[in-house]
Order: structure tokens, then C-alpha cells, then sequence
């Protein structure tokens, strides 16, 4: 049996949201975003906010959101 996909907004990014299978989705429009591979092999996402675009590896937007840091380490 699949995992169910879950939801959970980007800190700092209110119109974007990130899912624990790793897709990213803007609200604001209700369109997925593309994925593209970075260095390394990574595969990240271009959220904006006004109108600056920044790359954010999807693993890591994932790992924020869902796994609990609760001593605050990086």
C-alpha cells in the first residue's frame, strides 16, 4: 500500500507548499512546479518571492518541513 501525499507550507514562502514525495506546488496558482537537476544531481525548485527567483533543493524544503528539529540544528 502507497504512502498517502501530505502537504505542508515553505517557511518564508506563503504561496508554495512542499509534499513528503517531494513535489512542490504553488498555491496561488494550483500549477506544480518543475523540477530541474542542479549540481550534483539534486533536484530543485525556483520559488519567488516579489520578484526574486531562488533555487532550493527539494530534499531539504522536504526535510524542513517534515522532519522535527527540535535543538535547532542546521
Amino acid at each position: 500500500m502507497a504512502e498517502e501525499e501530505r502537504w505542508m507550507a515553505i517557511n518564508g514562502y506563503s504561496n508554495y507548499q512542499v509534499s513528503n514525495m517531494g513535489n512542490a506546488l504553488n498555491t496561488e496558482t494550483g500549477r506544480f512546479l518543475k523540477h530541474s537537476i542542479r549540481k550534483k544531481g539534486y533536484l530543485a525548485v525556483a520559488l519567488y518571492k516579489d520578484t526574486n527567483r531562488i533555487y532550493f533543493k527539494v530534499h531539504r524544503l522536504a526535510a524542513q518541513a517534515f522532519i522535527e528539529n527540535p535543538d535547532d540544528k542546521p
